[in-house]
């Protein structure tokens, strides 16, 4: 079972991580990264 918490607190330093980000590249990267994962979660749970 997930931790909530421990869910909670990741979401919050990925977050504080990219905002500090400026490189227009590793943004593009990040995002990449993120909509492949969230496209295939998404794709797990239907």
């Amino acid at each position: 079972m997930e931790n909530s918490n421990e869910k909670k607190f990741y979401k919050e330093k990925i977050i504080e991580m990219v905002e500090k980000i400026e490189n227009l590249k590793i943004l593009r990267l990040i995002y990449g990264f993120v909509k492949g994962g969230y496209k295939e979660e998404k794709a797990g749970s239907e």
